[in-house]
């Protein structure tokens, strides 16, 4: 009796890598996979064909830097023109353009140009998926409508690219109309002024022909219209820049009653421009991050500090502004005493003739506006151009039936190698040697392919039995294999015994026991194979012409050793039933009496095949595996299961038995 440990088998054990491991449960479940790739593929091309097709059909958009409008430049000393640098000479930055075309009002405005070919819900429906973004990183917008009819689809894009267009070019011509309607009622309140001092001159001078300007009092009076109008423009700047927001604009917008426009200085139109741009930034970042996240709040600190850099640089100006006015007050006023120490009757021409200039240089500068006004009204247009209208798509954008085919039965792959794993888990039986030596840390024999004699009346396993034990069967390959290693444990140790186990009934340990003891026999050896079941005895269908009164006779004193071994049709082997079993001959397993008879078949025999009960719920194979030298247990692939089976093999070392390795029944060979 040996206690020892299974052979080791390191070698079989670590050639199965895991993803070898792997690949053998997806082999041996291929059908789940084939199944749930077949469905899942079936199911996305059944919905691709029963999904209505949708088509989408695309505008671009392009705001030009340089909009189309004339601009006149004015000959003041402001040196701008009225529109130079306002928002009919500006263009929307991209940005503000996909704003633009994403906004309500443009909508609305592209559903009033459809309604002339669709109904209001129509119209609705198809402008609910208008998707607008940036070509890239050009300036290219691209205005993109989704619809089940390829024509709507097309029909709309070029609707809300038009609306766009159009909302554009409003606004901007609503800039010129307002400054053309302003200058004009300034121009006809300048003109009867106007004709107000002229006709104050002339009868001026008809009461008094004799007086006249001096030559000293024509030149201070030239002297004080040119310095007149240079503090009139110097006034516009200021007041344009006390009502002049801090904004990233880019302009000084003229407050009401100006008809001229401050030049911005550079410094401040840099500022604004990165102003404009750290907005933007702002804007992006808030929808990514928390008001608190550490960019957010850089971010804002740039923009604090460049607003105060533009306040700063504006306040500069408007001081520079404020001493170039009091500069020119002080000039004015000089001259203003120079002329009050005229003549009477002079100093009163003095006055109409500063007036009637003035006047005339008011009539003459609101009359050049008014013109450029009128030409800027006429020639301006939209900033906002469409580069490609909508062509009609042939193919719809979704469902993409090949596409959506093999999405579906890449998803039912997915799907298949998890019911794979989850089946694999449910199902704890044994499959593969791999699986068994990893388990166990024994080594797996054999793979034996058994003739499943389950189920089949007396007769008929009989048949079988005898045709399995035919020296020219296919099996018989197998079991000289599971001889020849076997008997290399023999070699390494006192082994004479080899006890035949199983987890449960019906796995085949019975089947293995004969064929190993007709493998051993062919060798010429004297082969002992004992029936030690009580429970199922089986080995009388391979040996029929051994019957007699068998092993637990013996054992209850009924005969004696020689009377119940008998010889077989094999050579070498001879064959001790069980016999008639007693309701106590379980117990009869562990007496003295069966250690008398393993002692006279170890003397008589060169080796002992024990046929032991299976090991599941039963103590009779617990017992017996002390009293042999080895240990082989049998396990059927696809039904023995992993759990039973380790503590099948622990539960036999533990009692004192070896385990040399497992028999796996009814698997395909490696």
């Amino acid at each position: 009796m040996n206690t020892g440990e299974g052979v080791p088998m390191a070698s079989i054990s670590s050639g199965d890598s895991s993803m070898r491991v792997g690949l053998q449960v997806l082999h041996r479940r291929w059908w789940i996979l084939v199944l749930t790739i077949v469905l899942a593929s079936g199911a996305a091309a059944g919905a691709s064909l029963v999904m209505r097709p949708v088509y989408q059909a695309s505008a671009t958009l392009i705001a030009d830097k340089n909009p189309p409008v004339v601009l006149l430049t004015g000959t003041g000393r402001a040196g701008s023109g009225l529109f130079e640098q306002q928002p009919v000479s500006e263009a929307p930055d991209v940005a503000t353009l996909v704003e633009l075309v994403k906004s309500r009002a443009v909508r609305e405005a592209a559903a009033r140009r459809l309604s002339s070919t669709l109904d209001a819900a129509r119209a609705d429906t198809a402008l609910r998926q208008v998707l607008v973004s940036r070509v890239g990183d050009t300036d290219v917008v691209q205005v993109s409508v989704q619809d089940s009819d390829p024509h709507v689809a097309a029909t709309a894009a070029d609707a809300v690219a038009a609306a766009a267009v159009d909302m554009d070019l409003e606004a901007r011509r609503r800039f010129a109309t307002t400054a053309r309607r302003f200058i004009g009622e300034q121009l006809g309140a300048a003109e009867q002024r106007l004709r107000a001092d002229e006709t104050a001159m002339v009868a001026f001078r008809d009461q008094n022909h004799e007086v006249s300007l001096s030559d000293q009092t024509q030149l201070n009076l030239r002297k004080l219209a040119d310095l007149e109008q240079q503090r009139f423009e110097v006034q516009l700047a200021e007041q344009a820049l006390r009502e002049s927001p801090s904004d990233p604009g880019g302009t000084v917008t003229p407050p009401p009653g100006t008809i001229q426009q401050v030049p911005v200085d550079p410094v401040v139109a840099g500022l604004r421009t990165q102003l404009a741009a750290l907005q933007v930034e702002l804007a992006g970042l808030r929808k990514q991050f928390t008001p608190v996240y550490p960019v957010v709040i850089a971010t804002q600190a740039k923009i604090q500090e460049t607003q105060r850099r533009i306040t700063a640089e504006l306040a500069q100006r408007q001081a520079a502004l404020a001493d170039r006015e009091s500069e020119l007050s002080r000039a004015i006023n000089g001259i203003d005493d120079q002329l009050r120490s005229v003549p009477t009757l002079e100093a009163t021409l003095a006055g109409l003739t500063r007036d009637t200039q003035a006047a005339e240089r008011d009539y003459t500068l609101l009359f050049e506006r008014y013109r450029e006004a009128q030409i800027a009204e006429g020639s301006v247009g939209s900033a906002v151009r469409i580069v490609d209208v909508a062509k009609v798509p042939e193919t719809p954008v979704r469902p993409k039936r090949e596409l959506d085919t093999v999405l579906g039965a890449m998803f039912g792959l997915f799907v298949g190698v998890l019911g794979v794993v989850a089946v694999e888990q449910i199902d704890g039986s044994v499959k593969s040697p791999g699986e068994v030596e990893r388990l166990l840390g024994v080594p797996v024999l054999a793979l034996v392919s058994e003739l499943d004699m389950r189920n089949r009346d007396d007769k008929h396993r009989r048949q079988k039995a005898k045709q399995s034990l035919d020296l020219r069967s296919s099996t018989v390959e197998i079991f000289r294999l599971l001889r020849t290693r076997i008997l290399r444990i023999m070699h390494d140790s006192t082994v004479h015994c080899v006890l035949v186990t199983s987890v449960a009934p019906q796995e085949g340990k019975s089947v293995v026991a004969a064929h190993l003891a007709v493998a051993i026999a062919t060798l010429g050896l004297r082969v002992w194979l004992v029936d030690c079941n009580p429970r199922h005895p089986t080995l009388g269908s391979f040996f029929p012409e051994a019957d007699s009164p068998g092993l637990f006779a013996f054992l209850g004193g009924e005969e004696t050793i020689d009377s119940v071994v008998r010889e077989t049709a094999y050579p070498g082997l001879q064959c001790v039933l069980a016999g008639p079993v007693a309701p106590n001959s379980a117990e009869q397993l562990g007496a003295s009496t069966m250690l008398q008879f393993l002692s006279q078949a170890r003397e008589r025999a060169d080796v002992v095949v024990l046929d032991g009960p299976a090991f599941q719920h039963n103590a009779d194979a617990e017992i017996l595996g002390p009293l042999a030298d080895v240990t082989v247990v049998v396990a059927q692939s696809k039904r023995t299961n992993r759990d039973a089976l380790a503590s099948t093999c622990v539960d036999l070392q533990r009692s004192g038995g070896r385990v040399a390795g497992v028999v796996l029944n009814r698997a395909a060979n490696r």
